[in-house]
């Protein structure tokens, strides 16, 4: 299995959905079965510092290799703005495969006067 890349591009205090198929290298969807999954958004590969944790959620049928990352509003609201990076990584015990990484954008929202 490779790892996938797919660049997330989100606005600052709104809310956020996207599900991705996750593939083995001819072509078949991965069975997540018996696996955890986590993503966190850092500003560079060194960092030990989080900005955002995506908590993504292996979903139903697991032979599907789908995984669901989701944000709410408020979650987002007090982003930084900027160009970030995360990856994400399936987890059994002591085994961990990355199958996702790319970058995180953020851009800032608009406000409007009420």
């Amino acid at each position: 299995m490779s790892c996938a890349s797919y660049n997330f591009n989100i606005t600052a205090g709104c809310s956020f959905l996207t599900y991705l198929n996750v593939q083995n290298s001819d072509g078949s969807y991965v069975n997540t079965s018996g696996f955890s999954a986590r993503a966190l958004v850092i500003s560079q590969f060194s960092d030990t510092g989080i900005i955002y944790n995506l908590n993504p959620q292996l979903i139903q049928p697991q032979v599907s290799g789908l995984i669901m990352f989701s944000g709410s509003a408020i979650s987002t609201q007090n982003l930084p703005v900027g160009s970030f990076f995360y990856d994400c990584e399936l987890y059994n015990g002591d085994f961990s495969i990355k199958v996702l990484n790319g970058d995180f954008n953020i851009s800032p929202s608009t406000s409007f006067p009420i």
